[in-house]
């Protein structure tokens, strides 16, 4: 009995000095989808007043949202978004190489696994400038929501390739899954968002002025020239 009371004391200050586990640096993990597979990066850094997280969804070009109430207890990780509204649980393994959860939003709950790793960047080969090529502006109106969208386009050896960004939902270099040009025509399509965009060029090219559908609905829209 005496050695006993004499060694349990020290089993919970012998746990407490454990070094904190690390889960700085960057993650990738794969959510299932109805509409598919979706990659999801987090990038996990230290800061003066605690852990600091942003999260990208690849395939959707979500870069670097903010995510919130990031905090490490034990072994679980925990992390919410307010402006996306999830919530995500899970825990670290022994060798910090791995983060096996669930995220959380109201319409259900589905397994994400995190391991250490980065996306592999797509590059394209510039070709000849089009002379639609350059930043492009608009704003979308549905519903009475205005949303400011800037464009990107680009002709390279691999086609034209115009690049979305929507600034409001941390979109950022949404590559078009397809992007066709016959003469004054043009014709842009998202399939990751379901979105297609058909216009016509103006005669002086500042502005491509078309319709928007996207979920069975047709809005107007305008690209302009972007001012440098």
């Amino acid at each position: 009995m005496f050695k006993l009371f004499r060694f349990v004391p020290f089993v919970p200050l012998a746990l407490s000095l454990a070094p904190a586990q690390d889960v700085t640096g960057d993650w990738l993990g794969t959510l299932a989808m109805p509409a598919g597979e979706r990659r999801i990066a987090l990038h996990i850094s230290k800061t003066d007043s605690g852990l600091k997280a942003t999260l990208d969804s690849v395939e959707q070009s979500v870069i670097g949202a903010p995510l919130d109430a990031v905090k490490l207890t034990g072994s679980t990780l925990a992390f919410k978004s307010n402006a996306f509204q999830f919530s995500y649980e899970g825990q670290v393994d022994v060798a910090g190489t791995s983060i096996e959860g669930a995220i959380a939003a109201e319409a259900g709950s589905a397994p994400l696994t995190f391991h250490r790793g980065l996306v592999a960047k797509v590059e394209h080969k510039s070709a000849k400038a089009t002379d639609i090529d350059g930043d492009w502006s608009g704003t979308l109106n549905t519903t009475g929501q205005e949303q400011k969208y800037l464009f990107h386009i680009t002709n390279t050896e691999d086609g034209l390739i115009v690049a979305m960004d929507l600034p409001s939902q941390y979109i950022r270099g949404a590559e078009s899954s397809s992007a066709e040009r016959n003469d004054a025509s043009l014709a842009v399509e998202w399939k990751v968002f379901g979105s297609r965009f058909e216009g016509k060029i103006a005669e002086d090219r500042i502005a491509i002025e078309g319709t928007v559908t996207q979920a069975g609905q047709s809005f107007p829209f305008t690209m302009k020239r972007a001012k440098p």
